[in-house]
């Protein structure tokens, strides 16, 4: 994947491209893969049963490390700790939490196991033996003094239900965790927050909400995306030091975008630069009332490196627009010559502010019957999915991205926005297949799929749930695309860059943040060597 600016330009000449470097794969050995439940099941069973004699690992010997890196961690967050109240299930997740009680005790923290059953894998009856033989106490949970219990806790420790966990929780569980997360004390999760599906990232009606998570052998995907980043916390991932043959059978469900992939695809831009080197975006939407869609994603095209940007718009917007945005030109949608604009471009953005109307229906037919790379966005999604027609039009061999939220998403794919969040990765594969090119699926955990791999963001936060954040990715996908990048580089730089722009916004809180809060972090992460 990727490119950037290259740095042999050809003498100035109007209209002249310079495209990126060739595209190159990001480097996934250096990110953090990710996986499904059933594969870290796997080596976790490799590493104990399949691999020869001299690198097998004790089921029990694995089980003490997961539980001494838990402590570790638990000491360098929490260092005043005092009292600990440790909370456990009957499988090996309530044996990792045995462990850390055993040494948080012999730490000389004040320790209490609770336990929501009897362990009964044969490592948890191990590790809950060597916990009471060290001189520890625990019981069985009792409602009616738990919460004294959490009230006398400095930290909570949750080793009630490991990632294997899907479906819907019984029993005692809902009113423990319910009463667990009531006493809102600083609390520590062993795998992941019990209630939370490690291949999905949806949660139960009650889940534990942890400050940290400390994630065994491997990082599974359902502790990115969805429902997962208001229930996990910090999430590290400790993977005991096994043996690398453990894992060679599964190859990776996909891999988390990393905070230093502009470093490598942006590079400085060549001391005899001229604006057409950098490539000239046209964006396509702003309908009457509106054009706010529309002036968003320009000027993120324009603040993430885009040499030049011009916007089709409702005719009535252009005198405003331009006075207003002097350094974007604008045309009118009936008195533009599209064909004109169409040639001097190097990307299409379509979409943003657009409406439904007739006339947009025109529009996005005649924008989406090209070869040049482009995203396809909000209404123009909206159109796709209810005109077969369009569809059918659209060339599935120019680079192309489309960057759904769950309801376009589900349009698109005539299922429910339940359904395409309750498995986001089906889903996004699922607009890949449909219509080709890279498919961003928006929301918590951003997910991008090329066909091959999947990337998902882990930045982000819930105060970018607002009007026209759709509208910024866009033009900043866009941006890359007219400088030249891989559709699949640009859609993990356009993700990456805005919601790191995101973040950086939320500094001052994340209630009232607006699109607009974006625009002035964009420069900056663009330029990453400055």
């Amino acid at each position: 994947m990727i490119g950037t600016c290259g740095c042999h330009i050809l003498p100035f000449q109007l209209n002249i491209f310079m495209p990126e470097k060739k595209p190159m794969a990001q480097n996934r050995s250096t990110t953090q893969a990710l996986y499904l439940n059933h594969q870290v099941r796997d080596i976790d069973y490799t590493a104990i049963h399949r691999l020869p004699a001299h690198l097998r690992i004790d089921g029990y010997a694995l089980m003490c490390r997961a539980g001494l890196a838990a402590f570790k961690q638990l000491r360098q967050h929490w260092p005043t700790c005092q009292s600990l109240l440790v909370f456990t299930g009957p499988g090996n997740n309530g044996g990792d939490a045995w462990v850390v009680a055993k040494l948080a005790h012999q730490a000389g923290i004040s320790v209490q196991v609770i336990f929501i059953s009897a362990p009964t894998s044969q490592s948890c009856i191990q590790a809950a033996a060597d916990y009471h033989a060290a001189g520890g106490t625990s019981k069985a949970v009792d409602f009616q003094m738990l919460d004294q219990d959490l009230a006398k806790a400095d930290c909570l420790v949750d080793g009630l239900l490991g990632s294997g966990f899907s479906g819907v929780l019984r029993g005692d569980y809902p009113q423990l965790i319910q009463m667990i997360n009531a006493a809102n004390k600083p609390l520590l999760a062993l795998d992941i927050p019990s209630g939370l599906n490690g291949d999905n990232g949806v949660a139960s009606a009650s889940t534990i909400v942890a400050d940290l998570t400390i994630s065994f052998i491997a990082a599974t995907l359902g502790l990115f995306t969805a429902d997962a980043s208001h229930f996990t916390g910090k999430v590290i991932v400790e993977d005991l030091q096994l043996p690398a043959q453990a894992f060679l059978a599964h190859v990776p469900v996909g891999h988390l975008l990393d905070s230093q992939l502009p470093k490598s695809l942006i590079q400085p831009r060549h001391g005899n630069s001229y604006k057409n080197h950098h490539g000239h975006l046209l964006l396509a939407g702003g309908s009457q009332n509106m054009g706010g869609a529309i002036l968003l994603a320009a000027t993120a095209a324009a603040k993430t490196g885009a040499g030049l940007v011009s916007s089709l718009v409702n005719d009535n917007y252009c005198p405003a627009f331009t006075a207003a945005h002097p350094g974007i030109m604008f045309a009118g949608w009936k008195s533009a010559d599209l064909q004109l604009m169409l040639n001097k471009a190097n990307a299409l953005v379509i979409g943003p502010g657009m409406g439904q109307s007739s006339q947009a229906q025109q529009l996005v037919s005649a924008l989406i019957d090209n070869d040049l790379p482009k995203v396809i966005d909000a209404d123009a999604l909206n159109l796709l999915a209810s005109q077969a027609a369009l569809t059918d039009k659209l060339q599935k061999n120019a680079p192309l991205v489309i960057t759904p939220h769950p309801g376009e998403a589900a349009r698109l794919l005539n299922i429910s926005t339940i359904e395409v969040q309750s498995d986001r990765l089906s889903a996004v594969k699922l607009l890949q297949q449909k219509f080709g090119g890279v498919a961003v699926l928006k929301g918590a955990g951003s997910l991008i799929y090329d066909g091959q791999q999947l990337w998902c963001c882990p930045f982000g936060n819930p105060g970018m749930a607002v009007a026209g954040m759709g509208d910024l990715l866009a033009g900043i996908i866009g941006s890359f695309l007219a400088q030249g990048h891989s559709a699949l580089n640009s859609a993990c730089l356009g993700v990456l860059i805005h919601a790191q722009a995101g973040d950086i916004a939320a500094d001052a809180g994340q209630i009232g943040l607006q699109a607009v809060d974006l625009l002035p972090s964009l420069r900056g992460l663009v330029n990453p060597t400055c």
